[in-house]
């Protein structure tokens, strides 16, 4: 088997990790609304407090929009994902069908041609071959019966 060089192997986060640098930039950005508004309601007079709390109002919305957005994101992601395994187990299954269909006829062929190869040696040899042995079974067969038929008369000529 040939060794793979690391360096050509490309490594791909997970989803969970994705999911997880998500969700920490989502709480930084949180975090830092939180503190930005904090930090102008010090600064305003009363007045402009309203607005700056309205402003955070609209801000806190758009969060919740882009949460859902990548919510959304990720769960098209993630079933991408699954739809690529799948399609991917499907390949694999198929090319190991494939694989072992070839592997069956391949043995196939060499067990044919090793048992061609045995029976041209041992007819070189003057040795047996499984036809051979298969005729002699086949004649000892037949002259078991006949034996067997000669048995069965002479005891009934041997009456008469």
């Amino acid at each position: 088997m040939a060794k793979q060089n690391k360096s050509n192997v490309l490594s791909i986060p997970g989803l969970e990790d994705l999911g997880k640098s998500v969700e920490k930039l989502r709480k930084d950005a949180e975090s830092t609304v939180q503190k930005a508004g904090e930090r102008a309601v010090e600064l305003l007079p009363e007045a402009g407090r309203k607005q700056v709390d309205e402003i955070l109002d609209r801000i806190s919305e758009l969060g919740s929009g882009i949460n859902e957005s990548v919510d959304s994101l990720r769960e098209d992601l993630e079933n991408r994902v699954n739809e690529l395994r799948e399609l991917i187990d499907d390949k694999v299954a198929a090319v190991r069908k494939d694989v072992e269909t070839r592997r069956k006829q391949a043995v196939s062929t060499v067990e044919k041609e090793a048992r061609k190869q045995a029976t041209a040696l041992f007819k070189r040899l003057s040795l047996p071959v499984r036809g051979d042995i298969d005729g002699i079974k086949r004649r000892l067969t037949m002259l078991e019966r006949k034996l067997d038929q000669l048995a069965k008369e002479r005891p009934a000529e041997a009456a008469a």
